[in-house]
C-alpha cells in the first residue's frame, strides 16, 4: 500500500517549477483597492493553470484583465489563466493583474506584503511583493 501511494504521488507531481519575477503592488490606504503585478514563469515541460490568488491583506482577491470596448477601458475577472511550458505570463498595468479589494490594512510604500498564487499542478506559490509605484 505504501508503494502504491508513493506511485500515485509521483504520477501527479508537478514536472517543473513555477517561479515569480519582479512582484510588486501599488500603495493604497486601508479599505481601498490595489493591484498586484509580476511575471509568472513556467520552467516545466507541461502547462499549468493559475486559478486563484489570496492574501492576508484582503479577503477579496481576484484575477482580472483590462479590456477595451470602443473608446472605453474596463476590467473584468478572469478564470484559469494557462501558463504554457517554458513560457511566461505577464501581469502589468493595462493587462492582466490581481486586484486586492477593500484592504484590511494599509499597503505602505516600500513595505512588503505576501500574496499566494494557486496553480492546478504546482499548488500554492507564496510571493513577497514590494509596494511601490512601478518596477
Amino acid at each position: 500500500m505504501k508503494y502504491f501511494i508513493l506511485l500515485i504521488l509521483f504520477l501527479f507531481q508537478s514536472d517543473g517549477k513555477i517561479t515569480v519575477k519582479d512582484p510588486w503592488m501599488r500603495p493604497a490606504p486601508k479599505s481601498f483597492n490595489t493591484a498586484f503585478y509580476c511575471t509568472v514563469i513556467n520552467n516545466g515541460s507541461k502547462a499549468d493553470t493559475l486559478y486563484k490568488a489570496a492574501s492576508n491583506i484582503s479577503d477579496d482577491v481576484q484575477i482580472h484583465e483590462t479590456y477595451k470596448k470602443g473608446d472605453l477601458l474596463g476590467m473584468r475577472p478572469v478564470k484559469d489563466l494557462i501558463v504554457a511550458p517554458q513560457d511566461s505570463l505577464v501581469f502589468k498595468p493595462g493587462g492582466y493583474h490581481i486586484m486586492l479589494m477593500n484592504l484590511n490594512q494599509e499597503a505602505v510604500l516600500n513595505q512588503k506584503k505576501m500574496i499566494s498564487l494557486f496553480f492546478k499542478t504546482a499548488g500554492e506559490v507564496k510571493v513577497q511583493a514590494s509596494i511601490g509605484s512601478s518596477q
